[in-house]
């Protein structure tokens, strides 16, 4: 393109310096063709590319302002749509993208199983030590539960102090073997007060199993009604029963 706008550039300045030379000199004067031949790239070349490359450069850093901004705005709808989509404090799913994940759209073949899990006596611990001290220990149990769980195990904040898996694909034994797993889990994380007391962290668990295209709804309450087994038996524990158990 550059060459193209200097050739043609040359070509017509060739053209009007002939002529001018021609009525100043007539024809008579031989130099002209060599005078205009060497002269026209003389005169056209440098203005000519010096257009050109300001003009590109100046593309060439739109182009840049253009796709950085483009980069920005990915950045900044993934950040929205992760946030849109997970608690902020623990970096689990939120309630919301959690009963979106388990409900109807769910596909046909993820049978599975739901569990709930409570902190037990938390609202001690936010009374006693604070809110601070009950922030850390909810981020410690979000991370426990996530360090414990399968891939493909959706975990998630539903509540204030409570959390809730969904295990697709679970038989009964793996939800209970995964339960007790976060069970210890917690129990073991080492968490102390400000004033260096320690406290002691543990959860209770309920689950029930989801049958593919099952009421939710049903299937929540019986999970709910199976935590509060274990929290009347002592809490710390996992109560998970299989679906058939409550059919009726």
């Amino acid at each position: 393109m550059r060459v193209l706008l200097i050739t043609s550039a040359s070509v017509i300045l060739s053209m009007i310096l002939t002529l001018a030379l021609t009525r100043l000199f007539g024809t008579s004067f031989v130099p002209i063709p060599a005078v205009t031949s060497f002269l026209c790239p003389v005169l056209v070349a440098w203005p000519v590319s010096n257009i050109f490359l300001k003009q590109s450069d100046q593309l060439e850093a739109a182009h840049r302002e253009l796709d950085q901004a483009h980069r920005s705005l990915e950045r900044t709808h993934m950040i929205l749509e992760h946030r849109s989509r997970h608690d902020r404090m623990t970096g689990l799913a939120n309630r919301e993208a959690f009963l979106g994940a388990i409900g109807p759209g769910r596909r046909g073949s993820d049978n599975g199983f739901l569990i709930i899990i409570d902190a037990d006596h938390f609202k001690k611990i936010n009374d006693t030590f604070g809110h601070l001290a009950g922030d850390k220990a909810l981020k410690l149990i979000a991370d426990a539960i996530s360090a414990n769980i399968r891939e493909g195990d959706i975990a998630a904040r539903i509540g204030g102090e409570e959390f809730a898996l969904f295990l697709p694909g679970s038989s009964l034994a793996e939800a209970i073997q995964i339960s007790e797993r976060v069970r210890q889990a917690v129990e073991g994380i080492e968490f102390s007060s400000p004033d260096g007391d320690p406290i002691d962290l543990t959860v209770s668990l309920g689950g029930a199993e989801m049958i593919a295209n099952g009421p939710l709804d049903a299937v929540m309450g019986k999970a709910d009604k199976m935590l509060y087994q274990a929290k009347d038996a002592g809490r710390n524990r996992a109560v998970v029963v299989p679906e058939l158990a409550h059919a009726a």
